[in-house]
């Protein structure tokens, strides 16, 4: 998860396993502070994950973008999944936690 900054972004994988060791209190603190209204997931189970921090809810909505198509398998941690028809067929729905919002053309 990320956070942009006067045109820069920021990690916020602190509380990611081998992540900068700050902690899960600081990392939400950082979410917290930037007032953020949607924070886009894109690592999802992925190396250097921040799914701790999103647990705790730090913005009003919370998406996964389609970087990492695959569940994370709560859809109240990452209630939406933003990808398209060729990574994610609507036909495979049901193997989703999460509501599916597909876009019209592929990455």
């Amino acid at each position: 998860a990320c956070e942009k900054r006067g045109g820069g972004w920021i990690e916020i994988d602190d509380a990611a396993p081998g992540g900068a060791g700050h902690g899960l209190a600081n990392a939400v603190a950082r979410v917290n502070g930037a007032r953020l209204h949607i924070l886009i997931d894109a690592q999802g189970w992925g190396r250097g994950h921040a799914l701790r921090v999103l647990a705790a809810h730090p913005a009003p909505i919370q998406v996964s973008w389609k970087n990492f198509v695959g569940s994370v398998g709560s859809a109240s941690l990452l209630p939406v999944l933003v990808s398209d028809r060729i990574a994610t067929p609507p036909e495979h729905r049901f193997l989703f936690a999460e509501s599916l919002l597909i876009l019209p053309s592929s990455f």
